[in-house]
């Protein structure tokens, strides 16, 4: 079965540095992604990081810019370790 998700993220640089954001629950619980997430149906990328940077980090959007597109066809399924 083939199921196509688009999702997107933002890669936020501020003084050299990337924000990234902790998941809090789940199998996300404890790593760290840069914001963002799936587009709804009938809903444009911009509006999807809209959305999403206001749910993840009670911000709104005020400039961004498509670098790339990434696609793939699976994803890599890992087993989580914690290290001390």
């Amino acid at each position: 079965m083939d199921v196509t998700r688009t999702r997107i993220s933002a890669v936020i640089i501020k003084d050299k540095k990337i924000l990234l954001v902790k998941g809090n629950s789940g199998f996300y619980k404890d790593f760290f992604f840069t914001p963002g997430g799936k587009v709804e149906e009938g809903e444009s990328e911009m509006k999807t990081l809209e959305r999403e940077l206001k749910e993840e980090l009670s911000t709104g959007l005020i400039e961004a810019k498509k670098y790339f597109e990434y696609v793939a066809k699976s994803y890599l399924l890992f087993s989580r370790t914690k290290y001390r």
